[in-house]
């Protein structure tokens, strides 16, 4: 019975063991987008990962677009339409868990002026657009432009997702 006993617990420990663990916690490696409630303007609420890199076809550099395949590219168009938007809806660039820059959604049909944060437009097919400020502008843009980061353009190069989007 003990030598029974003894090959179940080696055979279960075996099999703990033997999980892949590096597949579990490289999860979030890459460039991710992380759910972020702009109205609570804490970074730290920044957990939950809707975008994996692997979700990520490229980046285009100059016109600072990202290109999603289209799971990823309906979760965000969800999260902002069609019927109720939600004014509250962001989410942080992260890379290797590390947090690069927020982005907020905006409405496109409010009033206010925002020229401190990165805002999103999304197109199709599958386009997300990184804009400075609220109405976009680059010339009234008065926080930092961090959407083309040197980390962030590294690990792209790496994986030849540096692409161009073409008209």
């Amino acid at each position: 019975m003990k030598t029974q006993g003894f090959i179940v617990f080696i055979f279960v420990l075996t099999f703990l063991t033997s999980c892949k663990k590096d597949e579990i916690d490289n999860i979030d490696n890459g460039i991710t987008f992380r759910q972020f409630d702009i109205e609570s303007n804490s970074e730290t609420n920044a957990t939950i990962t809707f975008v994996k890199y692997d979700e990520i076809i490229g980046y285009d550099s100059i016109r600072t677009a990202f290109i999603l395949k289209e799971t990823a590219w309906k979760k965000i168009e969800n999260g902002i339409a069609p019927v109720s938007p939600d004014p509250n809806f962001g989410f942080v660039v992260a890379l290797n868990n590390e947090i690069i820059y927020r982005v907020a959604y905006i409405q496109p049909y409010s009033s206010m002026a925002l020229f401190n944060i990165i805002t999103l437009r999304i197109e199709e097919p599958n386009i997300v657009y990184m804009e400075l400020g609220y109405p976009a502008s680059s010339e009234h843009f008065t926080g930092e432009d961090l959407r083309n980061d040197l980390r962030l353009i590294k690990q792209l190069e790496k994986d030849n997702k540096l692409i161009e989007i073409e008209n």
